[in-house]
């Protein structure tokens, strides 16, 4: 957008755009890749093109809620913290 307007243009905020606040809100886009390899069983031969309207690309994706912040080394003390840093960096 900012791209395409003139330096006059006042733009719309991003909640104006989108309906979803500009702060304090997290939203996620998630993408889908189809190629080589891994086409979806669902889609490998080309009669199963006609139910192409009925595919869902995310129906393995699961969505889950209750983030919270790492907290920091003076919140929990240094061995509290380590220990979490360390178990982060396992599941990483």
């Amino acid at each position: 957008m900012v791209r395409r307007s003139s330096d006059a243009a006042e733009l719309p905020t991003f909640e104006e755009k989108f309906g979803y606040p500009g702060e304090g809100f997290v939203l996620t886009r998630v993408e889908r890749q189809i190629a080589a390899g891994r086409i979806p069983s669902a889609l490998k031969h080309v009669g199963a093109l006609k139910a192409l309207a009925d595919f869902n690309p995310f129906d393995r994706l699961e969505l889950l809620t209750g983030y919270a912040p790492e907290p920091t080394l003076g919140e929990c003390g240094s061995a509290a913290y380590l220990m979490g840093r360390g178990l982060r960096s396992l599941v990483d």
